[in-house]
Protein backbone atom coordinates (compact mmCIF):
# COMPACT_ATOMS: atom_id res chain seq x y z
CA UNK A 1 0.00 0.00 0.00
CA UNK A 2 0.91 3.20 -1.06
CA UNK A 3 1.79 5.70 1.79
CA UNK A 4 0.18 9.25 1.66
CA UNK A 5 1.72 12.44 0.27
CA UNK A 6 2.39 14.93 3.11
CA UNK A 7 -0.16 17.54 2.21
CA UNK A 8 -0.47 21.15 2.87
CA UNK A 9 -2.65 24.24 2.48
CA UNK A 10 -1.99 26.53 -0.53
CA UNK A 11 -1.72 29.19 2.00
CA UNK A 12 0.82 27.62 3.63
CA UNK A 13 2.48 26.73 0.69
CA UNK A 14 2.66 30.03 -0.28
CA UNK A 15 3.59 31.33 3.40
CA UNK A 16 6.95 28.59 2.72
CA UNK A 17 7.73 29.84 -0.42
CA UNK A 18 7.91 33.76 1.00
CA UNK A 19 9.76 32.83 4.00
CA UNK A 20 12.01 30.77 1.83
CA UNK A 21 12.63 34.28 0.06
CA UNK A 22 12.81 36.04 2.77
CA UNK A 23 9.81 38.07 2.72
CA UNK A 24 9.19 37.21 6.89
CA UNK A 25 12.66 37.32 8.62
CA UNK A 26 14.62 39.60 5.95
CA UNK A 27 17.73 37.86 7.13
CA UNK A 28 18.99 37.16 3.72
CA UNK A 29 21.84 39.69 2.95
CA UNK A 30 21.02 41.09 -0.40
CA UNK A 31 23.12 39.37 -2.65
CA UNK A 32 22.01 36.04 -0.78
CA UNK A 33 18.25 37.25 -2.21
CA UNK A 34 19.57 37.66 -5.89
CA UNK A 35 21.36 33.71 -4.92
CA UNK A 36 18.36 32.49 -3.31
CA UNK A 37 16.09 33.78 -6.55
CA UNK A 38 19.04 32.54 -8.72
CA UNK A 39 18.40 34.98 -10.75
CA UNK A 40 16.53 38.57 -11.19
CA UNK A 41 14.90 38.73 -14.95
CA UNK A 42 16.03 42.92 -15.55
CA UNK A 43 15.08 43.69 -19.28
CA UNK A 44 13.92 46.98 -16.74
CA UNK A 45 17.32 47.69 -14.88
CA UNK A 46 14.89 49.70 -12.57
CA UNK A 47 13.09 45.98 -10.97
CA UNK A 48 16.28 44.75 -10.08
CA UNK A 49 16.84 47.04 -6.65
CA UNK A 50 13.08 47.04 -6.20
CA UNK A 51 13.38 42.86 -6.49
CA UNK A 52 15.72 42.90 -3.79
CA UNK A 53 14.09 45.41 -1.53
CA UNK A 54 10.67 43.95 -0.93
CA UNK A 55 12.70 40.94 0.46
CA UNK A 56 15.22 43.13 2.33
CA UNK A 57 13.92 46.39 3.13
CA UNK A 58 17.33 47.39 4.79
CA UNK A 59 18.77 46.98 1.52
CA UNK A 60 20.72 50.74 0.53
CA UNK A 61 19.09 52.15 -2.31
CA UNK A 62 22.05 52.03 -4.16
CA UNK A 63 22.92 48.93 -3.40
CA UNK A 64 22.42 47.28 -7.13
CA UNK A 65 24.38 49.40 -8.98
CA UNK A 66 27.33 49.11 -6.67
CA UNK A 67 26.95 45.69 -6.86
CA UNK A 68 27.45 45.81 -10.69
CA UNK A 69 29.20 48.60 -11.59
CA UNK A 70 31.74 48.83 -8.38
CA UNK A 71 32.12 45.43 -6.23
CA UNK A 72 30.99 43.42 -8.93
CA UNK A 73 29.45 41.23 -7.61
CA UNK A 74 26.39 41.17 -9.87
CA UNK A 75 26.12 40.69 -13.35
CA UNK A 76 23.55 40.73 -16.38
CA UNK A 77 23.59 38.32 -19.14
CA UNK A 78 21.20 36.13 -21.45
CA UNK A 79 20.17 32.84 -19.38
CA UNK A 80 16.94 32.10 -18.04
CA UNK A 81 14.15 31.51 -21.03
CA UNK A 82 16.78 33.52 -23.24
CA UNK A 83 16.11 37.17 -21.28
CA UNK A 84 18.04 39.14 -19.69
CA UNK A 85 19.08 38.50 -16.36
CA UNK A 86 21.13 39.78 -13.45
CA UNK A 87 22.50 37.09 -11.43
CA UNK A 88 25.26 36.75 -8.85
CA UNK A 89 28.80 36.82 -10.58
CA UNK A 90 29.80 33.93 -9.26
CA UNK A 91 26.87 31.89 -10.59
CA UNK A 92 27.55 32.81 -14.16
CA UNK A 93 29.66 29.44 -14.96
CA UNK A 94 26.45 27.56 -13.69
CA UNK A 95 24.56 29.06 -16.57
CA UNK A 96 27.36 29.07 -18.84
CA UNK A 97 27.74 25.15 -18.84
CA UNK A 98 24.16 24.63 -19.72
CA UNK A 99 24.11 27.65 -22.45
CA UNK A 100 27.33 25.35 -24.05
CA UNK A 101 25.59 21.98 -24.67
CA UNK A 102 22.74 23.55 -26.31
CA UNK A 103 23.63 23.81 -30.14
CA UNK A 104 20.39 24.72 -31.59
CA UNK A 105 19.92 28.08 -30.88
CA UNK A 106 17.03 29.91 -32.66
CA UNK A 107 19.69 33.28 -32.83
CA UNK A 108 21.82 31.02 -35.17
CA UNK A 109 19.31 29.48 -37.39
CA UNK A 110 18.34 33.14 -37.52
CA UNK A 111 21.99 34.40 -38.66
CA UNK A 112 21.94 31.85 -41.33
CA UNK A 113 18.76 33.31 -42.47
CA UNK A 114 20.73 36.79 -42.90
CA UNK A 115 23.49 34.49 -44.77
CA UNK A 116 25.76 34.33 -41.14
CA UNK A 117 27.37 30.89 -41.00
CA UNK A 118 29.54 29.29 -39.01
CA UNK A 119 33.07 30.44 -40.24
CA UNK A 120 31.35 34.04 -40.45
CA UNK A 121 29.99 34.44 -36.61
CA UNK A 122 33.71 33.22 -35.78
CA UNK A 123 35.12 35.67 -37.65
CA UNK A 124 32.76 38.18 -36.34
CA UNK A 125 32.99 37.30 -32.60
CA UNK A 126 37.16 37.50 -32.83
CA UNK A 127 36.72 41.06 -33.80
CA UNK A 128 33.92 41.93 -31.18
CA UNK A 129 36.21 40.24 -28.81
CA UNK A 130 39.27 42.69 -30.34
CA UNK A 131 37.23 45.57 -30.13
CA UNK A 132 36.55 45.02 -26.40
CA UNK A 133 39.83 44.87 -25.29
CA UNK A 134 40.63 48.07 -24.13
CA UNK A 135 36.95 47.97 -22.02
CA UNK A 136 33.55 48.36 -22.49
CA UNK A 137 31.90 49.34 -25.53
CA UNK A 138 28.01 50.91 -26.32
CA UNK A 139 26.31 48.70 -29.22
CA UNK A 140 26.20 51.98 -30.71
CA UNK A 141 30.01 52.47 -30.87
CA UNK A 142 30.74 48.66 -31.71
CA UNK A 143 28.61 48.70 -34.91
CA UNK A 144 30.59 51.87 -35.92
CA UNK A 145 33.41 49.36 -35.11
CA UNK A 146 31.99 46.38 -36.91
CA UNK A 147 29.85 47.85 -39.58
CA UNK A 148 28.66 44.30 -40.95
CA UNK A 149 27.23 43.99 -36.91
CA UNK A 150 24.82 47.35 -38.05
CA UNK A 151 23.65 45.13 -40.92
CA UNK A 152 22.03 42.58 -38.78
CA UNK A 153 18.35 42.73 -38.34
CA UNK A 154 17.26 42.26 -34.61
CA UNK A 155 20.69 43.18 -33.49
CA UNK A 156 18.59 45.15 -30.61
CA UNK A 157 17.44 42.23 -29.59
CA UNK A 158 21.44 40.82 -28.85
CA UNK A 159 21.75 38.67 -32.36
CA UNK A 160 24.74 40.86 -32.51
CA UNK A 161 26.47 39.39 -29.53
CA UNK A 162 24.33 36.69 -28.06
CA UNK A 163 26.24 33.75 -29.14
CA UNK A 164 29.89 35.34 -26.94
CA UNK A 165 27.42 36.20 -23.82
CA UNK A 166 25.91 32.68 -23.92
CA UNK A 167 29.52 31.30 -23.79
CA UNK A 168 30.49 33.69 -21.09
CA UNK A 169 32.61 35.52 -22.62
CA UNK A 170 30.99 38.90 -23.50
CA UNK A 171 28.33 40.37 -20.33
CA UNK A 172 26.45 43.59 -19.88
CA UNK A 173 28.38 46.45 -18.47
CA UNK A 174 25.90 49.11 -17.70
CA UNK A 175 24.35 52.06 -20.26
CA UNK A 176 25.68 54.63 -22.46
CA UNK A 177 23.11 57.26 -23.48
CA UNK A 178 20.08 54.26 -24.63
CA UNK A 179 22.26 51.99 -25.64
CA UNK A 180 23.75 49.02 -23.66
CA UNK A 181 27.43 48.85 -23.55
CA UNK A 182 29.26 45.27 -23.61
CA UNK A 183 32.49 43.73 -22.10
CA UNK A 184 34.83 41.35 -22.23
CA UNK A 185 34.14 38.84 -19.36
CA UNK A 186 37.94 38.29 -18.26
CA UNK A 187 38.58 42.51 -18.23
CA UNK A 188 35.00 43.17 -16.56
CA UNK A 189 34.97 40.42 -13.78
CA UNK A 190 39.09 39.94 -13.39
CA UNK A 191 38.70 38.43 -10.44
CA UNK A 192 35.82 35.78 -11.20
CA UNK A 193 37.47 32.18 -10.57
CA UNK A 194 36.28 30.97 -14.12
CA UNK A 195 35.31 27.13 -13.76
CA UNK A 196 32.46 25.63 -15.61
CA UNK A 197 31.38 23.07 -13.91
CA UNK A 198 30.09 19.77 -16.11
CA UNK A 199 26.16 20.16 -17.59
CA UNK A 200 25.08 17.73 -15.12
CA UNK A 201 26.28 19.11 -11.97
CA UNK A 202 24.73 22.67 -13.60
CA UNK A 203 20.86 20.71 -14.03
CA UNK A 204 21.19 19.49 -10.19
CA UNK A 205 22.36 22.69 -8.74
CA UNK A 206 19.77 24.79 -11.21
CA UNK A 207 17.31 21.99 -10.33
CA UNK A 208 17.49 22.25 -6.48
CA UNK A 209 17.54 26.33 -6.53
CA UNK A 210 14.70 26.20 -8.14
CA UNK A 211 12.60 23.86 -5.81
CA UNK A 212 14.19 25.28 -2.98
CA UNK A 213 13.13 29.26 -3.70
CA UNK A 214 9.88 28.32 -5.62
CA UNK A 215 8.80 24.55 -4.25
CA UNK A 216 6.12 23.03 -4.24
CA UNK A 217 6.38 23.47 -7.96
CA UNK A 218 6.26 21.21 -10.88
CA UNK A 219 8.37 20.03 -13.38
CA UNK A 220 6.28 21.65 -15.67
CA UNK A 221 6.87 24.95 -13.62
CA UNK A 222 10.76 24.31 -13.67
CA UNK A 223 10.95 24.00 -17.28
CA UNK A 224 8.82 26.82 -18.02
CA UNK A 225 10.68 28.92 -15.77
CA UNK A 226 14.53 27.55 -17.14
CA UNK A 227 12.60 27.78 -20.93
CA UNK A 228 13.88 24.28 -21.48
CA UNK A 229 11.60 21.66 -23.10
CA UNK A 230 9.67 19.06 -20.96
CA UNK A 231 11.33 15.91 -21.71
CA UNK A 232 15.02 17.71 -20.50
CA UNK A 233 13.27 18.56 -17.44
CA UNK A 234 12.18 15.38 -17.00
CA UNK A 235 15.74 13.77 -17.61
CA UNK A 236 17.26 16.32 -14.95
CA UNK A 237 14.49 15.26 -12.10
CA UNK A 238 15.27 11.53 -13.22
CA UNK A 239 18.88 12.06 -12.46
CA UNK A 240 18.41 13.96 -9.29
CA UNK A 241 14.93 11.97 -7.83
CA UNK A 242 15.96 11.31 -4.64
CA UNK A 243 16.68 15.32 -3.93
CA UNK A 244 13.30 15.83 -3.93
CA UNK A 245 10.17 15.09 -2.34
CA UNK A 246 6.67 14.65 -3.52
CA UNK A 247 3.77 16.70 -2.05
CA UNK A 248 0.11 17.11 -1.73
CA UNK A 249 -0.93 20.97 -2.36
CA UNK A 250 -5.11 21.12 -1.59
CA UNK A 251 -6.49 22.67 -5.07
CA UNK A 252 -3.02 22.63 -6.80
CA UNK A 253 -2.19 20.18 -9.72
CA UNK A 254 -0.46 16.99 -9.44
CA UNK A 255 3.38 16.18 -9.35
CA UNK A 256 4.32 19.08 -6.96
CA UNK A 257 8.02 18.90 -5.66
CA UNK A 258 10.18 20.47 -2.93
CA UNK A 259 13.63 19.68 -1.81
CA UNK A 260 13.33 16.43 0.36
CA UNK A 261 15.64 18.68 2.88
CA UNK A 262 12.60 21.03 3.35
CA UNK A 263 9.75 18.81 3.98
CA UNK A 264 9.65 19.22 7.49
CA UNK A 265 9.86 23.34 7.27
CA UNK A 266 6.96 22.97 4.56
CA UNK A 267 4.65 21.21 7.19
CA UNK A 268 5.95 23.36 10.13
CA UNK A 269 5.51 26.22 8.33
CA UNK A 270 3.21 28.82 10.09
CA UNK A 271 0.12 30.21 7.73
CA UNK A 272 0.54 33.71 8.48
CA UNK A 273 0.89 35.41 5.55
CA UNK A 274 2.50 39.21 5.14
CA UNK A 275 -0.73 41.66 4.60
CA UNK A 276 0.82 43.41 1.90
CA UNK A 277 4.30 42.59 -0.25
CA UNK A 278 4.70 44.61 -3.37
CA UNK A 279 7.15 43.28 -6.57
CA UNK A 280 8.06 45.22 -9.63
CA UNK A 281 7.35 44.25 -13.34
CA UNK A 282 8.53 40.73 -14.32
CA UNK A 283 9.06 39.70 -10.81
CA UNK A 284 10.08 36.60 -9.79
CA UNK A 285 7.22 35.71 -7.98
CA UNK A 286 5.03 36.64 -10.74
CA UNK A 287 7.29 34.52 -13.22
CA UNK A 288 8.41 31.38 -11.38
CA UNK A 289 5.10 29.02 -12.43
CA UNK A 290 3.71 28.20 -15.44
CA UNK A 291 0.46 27.87 -13.51
CA UNK A 292 -0.68 31.58 -12.51
CA UNK A 293 -3.53 30.21 -10.74
CA UNK A 294 -1.56 29.71 -7.51
CA UNK A 295 -0.58 33.75 -7.11
CA UNK A 296 -3.56 35.24 -9.07
CA UNK A 297 -7.44 35.09 -9.87
CA UNK A 298 -8.85 34.98 -13.69
CA UNK A 299 -10.34 38.45 -13.21
CA UNK A 300 -6.63 40.25 -12.69
CA UNK A 301 -4.40 37.71 -14.91
CA UNK A 302 -5.47 40.13 -18.23
CA UNK A 303 -4.35 43.48 -15.61
CA UNK A 304 -0.63 41.52 -14.72
CA UNK A 305 -0.05 39.58 -17.65
CA UNK A 306 -0.51 41.67 -20.69
CA UNK A 307 -0.33 41.98 -24.63
CA UNK A 308 3.60 41.79 -26.15
CA UNK A 309 4.58 39.71 -23.01
CA UNK A 310 4.34 42.33 -20.39
CA UNK A 311 3.94 41.59 -16.72
CA UNK A 312 2.92 44.44 -14.59
CA UNK A 313 3.97 45.05 -11.33
CA UNK A 314 1.93 43.84 -8.44
CA UNK A 315 0.38 43.81 -5.81
CA UNK A 316 0.47 40.74 -3.11
CA UNK A 317 -2.78 41.01 -0.80
CA UNK A 318 -2.78 38.24 2.00
CA UNK A 319 -0.90 35.88 -0.97
CA UNK A 320 -2.44 36.48 -3.78
CA UNK A 321 -1.92 39.57 -6.31
CA UNK A 322 -4.91 41.31 -6.44
CA UNK A 323 -3.94 45.03 -7.52
CA UNK A 324 -1.59 46.17 -10.34
CA UNK A 325 0.51 49.71 -9.75
CA UNK A 326 2.79 51.66 -11.51
CA UNK A 327 4.66 55.21 -10.33
CA UNK A 328 5.65 58.29 -11.37
CA UNK A 329 8.81 59.47 -9.42
CA UNK A 330 8.93 63.18 -7.89
CA UNK A 331 9.55 64.53 -4.36
CA UNK A 332 5.46 62.88 -3.80
CA UNK A 333 5.96 59.74 -5.38
CA UNK A 334 2.73 59.21 -7.33
CA UNK A 335 1.67 55.76 -7.29
CA UNK A 336 -1.18 55.13 -9.65
CA UNK A 337 -3.13 51.63 -7.79
CA UNK A 338 -5.26 49.23 -10.50
CA UNK A 339 -7.68 47.29 -7.84
CA UNK A 340 -10.11 44.86 -9.61
CA UNK A 341 -11.83 44.16 -6.12
CA UNK A 342 -12.50 45.96 -3.78
CA UNK A 343 -9.99 46.99 -0.81
CA UNK A 344 -11.03 47.89 2.14
CA UNK A 345 -9.72 50.69 4.74
CA UNK A 346 -7.41 48.57 6.16
CA UNK A 347 -6.27 47.45 3.84
CA UNK A 348 -5.71 50.32 2.04
CA UNK A 349 -4.00 51.87 5.26
CA UNK A 350 -1.73 48.88 4.53
CA UNK A 351 -0.88 49.74 1.33
CA UNK A 352 -0.60 53.17 1.75
CA UNK A 353 2.08 52.58 4.39
CA UNK A 354 4.02 49.93 2.06
CA UNK A 355 4.13 52.73 -0.51
CA UNK A 356 5.34 55.05 1.98
CA UNK A 357 8.71 52.82 3.35
CA UNK A 358 8.96 52.09 -0.81
CA UNK A 359 8.90 56.14 -1.07
CA UNK A 360 10.91 56.53 1.50
CA UNK A 361 13.73 54.13 0.55
CA UNK A 362 13.98 55.72 -3.11
CA UNK A 363 14.49 59.57 -1.10
CA UNK A 364 10.95 60.52 -1.86
CA UNK A 365 9.34 62.47 1.19
CA UNK A 366 5.97 59.66 0.76
CA UNK A 367 3.96 58.50 -1.74
CA UNK A 368 0.11 59.64 -3.17
CA UNK A 369 -1.79 56.36 -4.61
CA UNK A 370 -4.22 57.19 -6.77
CA UNK A 371 -6.69 54.71 -7.27
CA UNK A 372 -7.24 53.69 -11.35
CA UNK A 373 -9.52 51.59 -13.80
CA UNK A 374 -7.27 49.62 -15.41
CA UNK A 375 -3.60 50.95 -17.80
CA UNK A 376 -3.42 51.68 -21.27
Amino acid sequence: MTSALPKVSPRRAMAFILRRQGFFSHQLAPLEVVRRLVAVQSQYLASVPVAVWTRRPDTPYPWADQAQYEDKTLTRVWCLRGTVHTLASVDLPLFVARQLEKKDYWFLRYLKSQGVDEAELKRRNQKIMAALKKGPVSRHRLHEMIPELKELTGAGYGIDVRALALAGDVVFAGVEGNHPRFARRDLWLPDLKWQVPAVKAANRELMLRYFGAYGPATLKDFAYWTGMKAAEAKAIYAANQAELADVAVTGWPAGQLVCAADVDELLKTPEDLPPVVIVPKFDNLLLAWRDKARVIDEPGYKHIYRQAAQVDAAVFIDGRIQAGWRVKPGQTLAVSLNAWGKLNKRVQKQVAAKFDAYAQWTGADGARIDYVDGFN
